[in-house]
């Protein structure tokens, strides 16, 4: 009998050992079990977080994309280099988000492929603004609009736009995945630490210990998720089934201007103008029904409200995050004012540039009719001319050589005035016939060698004058694209009259060459001469006009408004300096040269 009892009792240590053992392996089990589904929450709540930066790298990206067009679309309308400060930081913040967004994604095969596909569009796209702006700097307006016309920039921003969305709709699935990941670990979390509970005290207060370790670690989780959340650039609102607040971050506080005790487990109402509050639980019950990650109201224009009552634009983005305590939405609430502003500003922009093209457009048809009459009836006029005058000048030597014993001194000084008169209106219609020329000649494009034609046209003055001491000085190698009889008629009016009006000096100096004014090529014509009053340097280009009397210099007052128009058919402008008894320099460019 004794024997069978210590055999007896031997069998229940034995079991007692056993189930102690099993009951040890169970608890270790479980406390193994708790631990990793622990650890994965921590990894799934890591790889949310990455997964919302991701995608706010993204929109972030877009962002970059359509602060760029807009500074180049602002700067093409108004060609003022105010836009090219928002254009020039969007690039750069562009580059720097592409390649933390290449680190963020290095663990992804799929999204690294679509990045690759993304960064030479992205290039493409940023060098053709970057050459619309160039053509808008350097030939206007109407240039820049032809390439803005081609389409090319509206194939590369769909491309970008297909691709970003690609990548947006693949860190969606990931978030989501993700998300059902976690609440996964969280329900097998559960399910360990029930089985902890029913062991014994011994395992109880084993197991207590470890569930308090893992509750500082999800504690710790806790925190960075809200410091992510405070420190995030939009307004961030945590809001429960029933609409109710139940987190705010610091910039929802400073956009909206609540304190963050007025907001929480306030109904998110309280944000929203009052004309759409009897949609909006219906909306959110819809979003509660089919969570994921979307805009709100896309298409929509959407408005949030202040303490102070006054409305503001926003983008609204929602994401659904599943807690413990159920179900909730995340809002990203972002204040779009200054983009709005902005965008009116290049509405209205726009539609002032489209008047004004308008009405310049007209007024440019109304000048040409103008232009063309008022040409042909110079020309015709001119033309008629003529005979009559030929008719004068030759009855008056007829006169002289045939009734010269009959006239008396006077009225020989009578018909030399008529015949010097006539004379001096044939050159002034000779004048008129050229300047009536230039406009309705055709143009010839060639290489021209500028400072060879000067050459040829000071050889010809000081062939006329040999009694000259002129010190002259031509820059070499001058070379331009252009009509070089049109040219040519340019520098023998500026070269003949600074030869002209230099002719009281003893050893007058005159100069030609090439220098730079604002950025632009310019060629230029000085003297030491006569000069003129700058006061009245706006007269000199118009017919007729003369600033200096008739016997002093001789001229017709063509010469300059001829030249003028030869510098305007060839893209370039002219204009002078002077000072009275100092000399003249004149200043031409032509569009060649401006190249």
């Amino acid at each position: 009998m004794q024997h069978v009892s210590a055999r007896s009792a031997q069998h229940a240590f034995r079991g007692k050992v056993a189930g102690l053992a099993a009951a040890s392996a169970g608890l270790l089990l479980a406390a193994v079990l708790s631990y990793l589904g622990l650890v994965r929450q921590l990894e799934d709540h890591e790889w949310i977080i990455h997964t919302h930066t991701v995608l706010e790298k993204l929109g972030e990206v877009r962002g970059n994309v359509t602060e760029v067009e807009a500074g180049e679309r602002g700067y093409l309308l108004t060609g003022d280099d105010v836009y090219i400060a928002p254009y020039d930081r969007g690039a750069r913040e562009l580059r720097r988000n592409l390649n933390e967004l290449r680190q963020l994604v290095g663990d992804d095969a799929k999204q690294q492929r679509a990045l690759e596909r993304l960064e030479p569009l992205v290039a493409a796209k940023l060098a053709f603004l970057a050459e619309r702006i160039r053509i808008r700097r350097q030939q206007g307006l109407g240039a820049a609009a032809a390439a803005v016309r081609e389409g090319f920039g509206k194939q590369l921003m769909e491309q970008i736009n297909v691709l970003l969305a690609g990548m947006k709709q693949e860190e969606d699935r990931l978030l989501l995945q993700r998300s059902r990941d976690l609440q996964s670990s969280a329900t097998k979390s559960k399910w360990t630490v029930g089985l902890l509970g029913g062991m014994g005290f011994f395992f109880i207060l084993t197991a207590g210990l470890i569930i308090q370790k893992e509750i500082r670690k999800r504690a710790r989780v806790e925190e960075q998720f809200r410091s992510l959340l405070e420190f995030a650039p939009d307004c961030m609102v945590i809001v429960n089934q029933k609409g109710q607040i139940g987190l705010v971050n610091s910039q929802t506080e400073k956009v909206f201007g609540y304190s963050r005790r007025e907001l929480l487990q306030q109904n998110v109402e309280i944000l929203i103008p009052q004309r759409f509050h009897p949609q909006h639980p219906g909306h959110r019950t819809q979003f509660f029904t089919d969570p994921k990650v979307r805009p709100m109201g896309a298409g929509l224009e959407l408005f949030a409200l202040r303490k102070d009552g006054t409305e503001f634009p926003v983008e609204i983005s929602l994401a659904p995050l599943e807690t413990a305590e159920g179900r909730l939405v995340s809002c990203a609430i972002r204040d779009v004012t200054a983009r709005k502003q902005t965008e009116e500003a290049l509405r209205r922009q726009a539609q002032e540039v489209e008047r004004q093209r308008g009405e310049l457009a007209r007024s440019n048809v109304e000048l040409t009719a103008a232009n063309k009459e008022i040409e042909s009836f110079s020309y015709s006029v001119s033309h008629d001319l003529r005979a009559p005058l030929r008719s004068i000048d030759g009855f008056s030597v007829a006169l002289l050589e045939d009734c010269a014993d009959k006239l008396d001194a006077n009225g020989k000084e009578y018909l030399y005035r008529m015949r010097a008169a006539t004379q001096r209106m044939g050159v002034l219609i000779d004048d008129l016939l050229d300047l009536a020329r230039v406009t309705r000649v055709e143009m010839r494009h060639e290489r021209v060698d500028l400072s060879t034609m000067a050459k040829s046209i000071i050889t010809e003055l000081a062939s006329a004058h040999p009694e000259r001491n002129a010190k002259i000085q031509i820059e070499q190698s001058l070379e331009t694209t252009g009509d070089s009889h049109l040219l040519r008629i340019v520098l023998e009016n500026l070269l003949g009259n600074a030869w002209k009006f230099t002719s009281k000096r003893q050893t007058p100096r005159i100069e030609f060459g090439k220098t730079a004014c604002n950025g632009t090529s310019a060629y230029f014509v000085r003297d030491d001469g006569a000069g003129f009053d700058s006061a009245y340097a706006s007269r000199l280009f118009g017919a007729f006009q003369r600033l200096h009397d008739q016997s002093e210099f001789p001229g017709t007052g063509i010469g300059l408004a001829t030249v003028q128009r030869i510098v305007h058919r060839h893209g370039g402008r002219i204009w002078a300096e002077g000072t009275v008894d100092r000399g003249a320099t004149f200043y031409f460019t032509l569009a060649e040269a401006s190249r």
